[in-house]
């Protein structure tokens, strides 16, 4: 198992839907030409025209009456097809360009500005919600770390500064920390022991004062002995400037 100096490095602190329409396609009408046996031939191309002629012409006429309204009736559903089909080549064409007048809505110079101004509001709204902190907050156990790191949201940075009480420099620190707090309340400032979380004798005594950063569940920066960075005599404004220098924190000019 890794212990917290490895971890240091930058090994986590852990036990570590298609429809589809089925058209019926209409039976053709039968067309027969066949005609009525009643209905007979002299032989010569003409009619028998006694009684008995004279009916079957008329059934014949009849006959012939009705096969043309069928073929008229096929003629109409054939023309409401296309007529249908027409209509909706022509609502496809405007639906066209109805998609084309928007894409070209989106270089006006108006529409473009209204848009602007839309997500610039969209993301005030927004920065409303991030937490605030102001504060630096003792941790007492690895527990209490592990939490504090793995619990918060991802857009959310955090300094861990890690200290022992005898230690040169720490009480400064924890001093001027407390004061950048204050002027970055976006800024997750923590502190915590070293003794408290099991770092090495050779750690407490060459190590701190050590600032972490971590954001997202991950170490991303560490600064072990911070005193080589800023001497022995510092104060807030030297923190914050390194902080800014190394992009911990965002500059407020």
């Amino acid at each position: 198992m890794a212990t917290l100096d490895d971890k240091l490095l930058g090994e986590k602190l852990h036990y570590y839907c298609s429809s589809s329409e089925d058209e019926e396609e209409r039976e053709k009408p039968s067309n027969s030409n066949s005609r009525n046996p009643d209905i007979s031939n002299n032989g010569t191309g003409t009619v028998n025209t006694g009684p008995k002629g004279v009916v079957k012409d008329y059934m014949r006429y009849k006959q012939l009456e009705n096969e043309q309204r069928e073929e008229q009736a096929k003629e109409k559903l054939e023309l409401a097809k296309k007529l249908s089909l027409t209509c909706r080549s022509i609502n496809d064409d405007d639906k066209a360009k109805d998609e084309e007048d928007e894409l070209d809505a989106l270089f006006d110079d108006q529409f473009m500005q209204m848009y602007i101004e839309k997500r610039m509001r969209e993301m005030e709204l927004k920065n409303d919600k991030k937490k605030y902190f102001g504060e630096i907050k003792e941790l007492e156990d690895g527990d209490d770390f592990l939490k504090a790191i793995d619990e918060e949201e991802p857009y959310v940075s955090i300094v861990v500064f890690i200290y022992e009480d005898d230690a040169d420099g720490c009480y400064a620190m924890n001093e001027c920390l407390k004061i950048v707090a204050i002027d970055y309340t976006d800024i997750k400032f923590l502190r915590i022991s070293a003794s408290a979380v099991g770092f090495s004798n050779y750690f407490k005594s060459n190590g701190v004062p050590a600032l972490l950063l971590y954001k997202g569940g991950d170490l991303i920066q560490s600064y072990p002995k911070m005193l080589d960075f800023l001497g022995l005599d510092f104060y807030a404004t030297d923190l914050e400037a390194f902080l800014i220098r190394n992009n911990v924190i965002k500059s407020k000019t």
